[in-house]
C-alpha cells in the first residue's frame, strides 16, 4: 500500500479489554492509583547517582507563555528534560500539559519565552525542523492512520529506512500482541492494540528525545508494564523522555523528575515520589488552583 497518500485519522472505540479503572476515573482530575503504586515498587526509575553532574539538557522551555483564542493557557512555564532521564508533566485535565509538549515540538508558537532543543534555540521553528533533530512523539489522540496496517503505521516512525531487525525484535518483545496483527488495518483493532501501535511507531527509530502525551493513563497493566520497560531501556541508551500524565503514581513509577502544572503554571518540581507519598502536600500545592471547577 503506498504511504504517500495521507488518510484521515480514525480511531476505534475503546474495547472491553481496557483497564477497568479507566472508565471509573474522572477524565479531568489527578488520580493516585494503588494498582500503579504496587507496580512502582518493581519498576521504579533509577535515581541519578549522587555527586554526578547534571546530564545534558535535550529540551528546555524557559518562561513560556501561550495564548490560544485570546485565553492564557501557559504562564511563565519553565522545565528541562535531560539525557538519560524521564520527566513527567503531572496535572489535571486542562492544566496545560499537552500545550507545553506541543510548544516544545513547535506545533504551537509561544507568545513569550524560549524553547531550546539539542543545544540550540528552536523558538519559532516549524515542527518538521524540530522533528529532524531526533524526536519521537505519541500524541494524546494517538495519531494513527486507520486504513494503514500496524506494520505500515510503525514504518512511518522509521524515517531513515526500514525498521532494523534488531529494533523490530525489541518492539515486538515489548508488545507481543502486535506480532499477530502486523498486517491488519488499525481500524479493525482494539484500543489497546492501537495504543501499543502508537508507542511502537514512536520507538521505531533511535532518537535523542521522546515526547509521550498521556501514554500511561488508563492503559492495561500489560501495556503499562511494557511502557515501563521501554522507558527504562531508552533511558539506559541515553535518550531523554518527557511524558504527560494525570496519574501521580504513574509519574512516580516512570520518572526521576515531576513538573506539577495547574492552570497553566508550574506549581512544583521535584522527585515525583514526594507528592505521591504525601497527599497533604499535593492538596496544599493545588489548594489555590485558578479556574478550578
Amino acid at each position: 500500500m503506498p504511504l504517500e497518500k495521507a488518510r484521515p485519522t480514525v480511531l476505534p472505540a475503546p474495547d472491553a479489554n481496557l483497564d477497568p479503572e479507566r472508565a471509573a476515573r474522572p477524565r479531568n482530575r489527578l488520580v493516585v492509583t494503588p494498582a500503579v503504586a504496587a507496580e512502582a515498587k518493581s519498576v521504579a526509575p533509577a535515581p541519578r547517582p549522587q555527586g554526578d553532574a547534571l546530564a545534558p539538557a535535550v529540551l528546555a522551555l524557559q518562561g513560556i507563555c501561550v495564548q490560544i483564542d485570546g485565553h492564557q493557557v501557559l504562564s511563565d512555564v519553565s522545565f528541562t528534560v535531560r539525557a538519560g532521564e524521564v520527566t513527567a508533566l503531572v496535572g489535571h485535565g486542562g492544566a496545560g500539559k499537552s500545550t507545553a509538549l506541543r510548544t516544545g515540538l513547535g506545533l504551537i508558537r509561544p507568545l513569550r519565552g524560549t524553547v531550546t532543543a539539542a543545544g540550540q534555540s528552536v523558538t519559532g521553528w516549524p515542527a518538521y525542523r524540530i522533528a529532524q533533530l531526533g524526536v519521537g512523539y505519541v500524541p494524546q489522540d494517538l495519531g494513527l492512520f486507520a486504513d494503514f496496517t500496524v506494520a505500515e503505521n510503525m514504518a512511518l516512525g522509521a524515517r531513515a529506512g526500514p525498521i532494523p531487525p534488531q529494533r523490530l525484535d525489541w518492539l515486538l518483545g515489548l508488545f507481543p500482541p502486535l506480532a499477530r496483527v502486523l498486517q491488519i488495518p488499525v481500524w479493525g483493532l482494539s484500543r489497546t492494540a492501537c495504543e501499543m501501535t502508537a508507542l511502537a511507531r514512536a520507538l521505531a527509530e533511535k532518537r535523542s528525545l521522546y515526547i509521550l502525551d498521556m501514554p500511561a493513563d488508563g492503559v492495561t497493566p500489560h501495556t503499562r508494564a511494557a511502557l515501563s520497560t521501554a522507558l527504562s531501556d531508552l533511558s539506559l541508551q541515553g535518550a531523554a523522555i518527557v511524558i504527560a500524565t494525570r496519574d501521580v503514581e504513574a509519574a512516580a513509577a516512570f520518572a526521576q523528575t515531576a513538573v506539577l502544572l495547574e492552570a497553566g503554571r508550574v506549581r512544583w518540581q521535584g522527585p515525583p515520589r514526594t507528592i505521591a507519598d504525601d497527599p497533604a502536600l499535593l492538596a496544599a500545592l493545588l489548594a489555590n488552583r485558578e479556574g478550578a471547577q
